[in-house]
């Protein structure tokens, strides 16, 4: 059996979330269900994490080197585009 993906992972806890609003479940219950949820919420920060990282666009400097810039450069316009 293979690993659950980074979206199906997303969508468990979306329907973890949608059970602890119905209000339908006991206290223990919600608890688990509670910390289920945040512990999945935090491998997925995680995995965001390191795809944000993996996500850099290689950019040519003024003397034409190719320079690695991450994305959140490029995206606030740091990127240094020639």
């Amino acid at each position: 059996m293979s690993n659950p993906t980074f979206e199906e992972q997303l969508k468990y806890v979306e329907n973890i979330a949608e059970q602890l609003e119905g209000g339908n479940l006991g206290l223990d219950d919600m608890m688990k269900k509670y910390q289920d949820g945040m512990t999945r919420l935090v491998q997925l920060e995680k995995e965001l994490g390191e795809a944000r990282q993996k996500l850099t666009q290689i950019r040519h400097s003024n003397a034409g080197q190719p320079t690695e810039v991450p994305m959140d450069a490029v995206a606030t316009g740091q990127g240094g585009i020639v």
